[in-house]
């Protein structure tokens, strides 16, 4: 599975026992065990809802923003403007943190597998925390 860039977990943490790795399979490790912070998740903000790339907590890991006026939302809005990797074009961002422990993330990938990894990993960190919520 192919990282093109990340920043993954708190460094000065990664000595207490059981925390997670500041690697890939600590970022799975932290999804199973704690719940996603909801308000880092934009993808349901009406300047991302339903662009390209967007997913929870997963936007296009595009740069050079500018501000547009977006006729739909009748206001000037963040676009960027060119991909922040020009020799991956498609890759994608995704960013977060946790509810009760700092293991602050961001990834960018453009590969098909880690991507559906990533994306079922938090589809269920929400799902369990929604179910948790209900009482269920």
């Amino acid at each position: 599975m192919k990282v093109i860039a990340a920043d993954i977990g708190t460094k000065h943490f990664c000595t207490i026992p059981g925390w997670p790795s500041n690697d890939l399979e600590g970022l799975f490790d932290a999804l199973a065990r704690w719940d996603l912070d909801p308000g880092l998740d934009y993808s349901n903000e009406p300047e991302f809802a339903g662009k390209p790339g967007v997913a929870p907590f997963r936007s296009r890991a595009w740069g050079h923003c500018v501000q547009q006026y977006d006729e739909t939302l009748q206001k000037r809005v963040w676009v960027g403007t060119r991909p922040i990797h020009p020799e991956h074009p498609d890759a994608v961002r995704y960013f977060g943190n946790f509810l009760e422990h700092s293991f602050g993330f961001w990834l960018d990938t453009d590969d098909p597998e880690l991507i559906a990894r990533l994306d079922g990993a938090i589809a269920e960190n929400l799902c369990r925390r929604r179910k948790r919520l209900c009482g269920a």
